[in-house]
């Protein structure tokens, strides 16, 4: 999925604020192709995103899911919410 196209062509910065400004999060994934790719998700929710008429790229949100589940299943602990119910309602 990394080196495919549209995950090619995402921006470098994905920054949005929903509600407190003091609190959030980033997850950076580099992408090390040539030239390589740096894509940051700055409070990343495609859930509220899609509420509010914004949506994220679909790539990006495939990306962001595939975050979720390998963090989740790599730490053995839950997420801070259910965001993996939350992907594959989405479909992902």
């Amino acid at each position: 999925m990394l080196f495919e196209r549209a995950t090619t062509q995402l921006q470098s910065d994905y920054t949005r604020y929903w509600g407190n400004k003091d609190f959030g999060y980033k997850e950076s994934v580099t992408i090390y192709s040539e030239p390589p790719k740096r894509i940051d998700l700055v409070n990343f929710q495609p859930f509220l995103a899609r509420k509010q008429g914004k949506p994220y790229p679909k790539q990006l949100e495939t990306l962001g899911c595939e975050i979720w589940s390998l963090r989740s299943e790599v730490t053995g602990e839950p997420l801070e919410r259910d965001w993996l119910k939350g992907c594959k309602e989405l479909g992902y």
